[in-house]
């Protein structure tokens, strides 16, 4: 058999990655990948001519899959991975390289992506390729929260402008602060202004995010969107983590406070319609956060450490 180019062997690769390591129908690979679902078979077929799939596609040594079955049977996840710990200095760096090939793989030519920044989500974007989508796609992103004050790296702003930017997708801002105190203010924005942002946030396909700390160290803290006393009075209403901007308890319970009801984000109903909801932490000391959001099936993905994996197996 001759051998194949380098891009058509990467072509191969991949669409066998998307069939037998995401269990992705014939028709998910084409729609994502812009192709028909005949083309889609053809590929599968070569890529078996190729030894490209054998039996199984065999994992990287450093992915735990193991104890990624454990945490997929624990939380009811769609995919997880669990890559083996490492030097503390390049952890974060390997995870997110890890984290934006799985969102490489992900991300077909219309899917309509969520993002809400973030330092984890910034890191993530700045790795990504997203090598099936070509010029004239009907990509779009949209900012699933509002925004701090300054247009710092981390700020959902600056994520969602540099996804754009760098894969020509169309981008929709969301132009608030991630907390409107007035009511009658807030009314006037979510009913008025933000009407159409709402629907595409239904439409959302795909979203990724990391796991925010909570105390005086936390970004809301940081970018002055909630207060020294606030953050006080969260904690000592048991809160542990946000989900963009909504906070919660260790039981994935959302907190009975004023924040909860002036967070300009993307309603949490319509989160958890959201098809691919991908967390990514090898943090810790955030383990009551990840626990309480993966119980409550915030989000369906997981991409972590062992250390993390085996530590939230471990709670009961």
């Amino acid at each position: 058999m001759p051998s194949i180019d380098a891009e058509t062997k990467k072509l191969l690769i991949h669409v066998a990655t998307m069939k037998y390591k995401l269990d992705m129908t014939q028709k998910e690979i084409a729609d994502r990948l812009g192709y028909s679902s005949m083309q889609i078979s053809r590929l599968i077929d070569r890529a078996k001519k190729e030894g490209i799939v054998r039996i199984e596609i065999e994992s990287s040594p450093s992915v735990d899959d193991e104890l990624g079955e454990k945490l997929k049977k624990k939380y009811n996840l769609l995919d997880v991975y669990v890559f083996q710990s490492m030097n503390p200095d390049s952890q974060f760096n390997r995870l997110v390289s890890e984290a934006a090939a799985y969102m490489d793989l992900i991300i077909g030519q219309s899917d309509v992506v969520g993002l809400a920044g973030g330092r984890t989500e910034m890191k993530i974007i700045s790795e990504m390729n997203l090598p099936v989508i070509k010029s004239g796609n009907k990509l779009v992103v949209v900012q699933l929260a509002g925004g701090f004050l300054d247009f710092s790296s981390s700020s959902p702003f600056s994520t969602l402008h540099e996804f754009s930017l760098k894969f020509g997708a169309k981008g929709y801002f969301l132009p608030t602060p991630f907390y409107v105190k007035n009511p009658s203010a807030f009314d006037e924005l979510w009913n008025g202004s933000l009407a159409e942002i709402r629907k595409l946030w239904r439409k959302c396909t795909v979203t990724v995010n990391g796991i925010g700390t909570i105390g005086s160290n936390s970004l809301f803290i940081k970018q002055n969107a909630v207060s020294c006393s606030q953050m006080d009075d969260l904690v000592s209403k048991g809160a542990v983590g946000n989900l963009l901007g909504r906070w919660y308890d260790r039981n994935g319970e959302f907190i009975d406070c004023d924040l909860n009801r002036q967070a300009t984000s993307i309603p949490v109903d319509d989160f958890m319609n959201i098809n691919r909801r991908v967390l990514v932490s090898e943090d810790q000391d955030r383990l009551q956060a990840i626990n309480a959001v993966l119980s409550k099936g915030m989000y369906n993905v997981f991409i972590t450490t062992a250390a993390v994996a085996e530590s939230l197996i471990g709670r009961k």
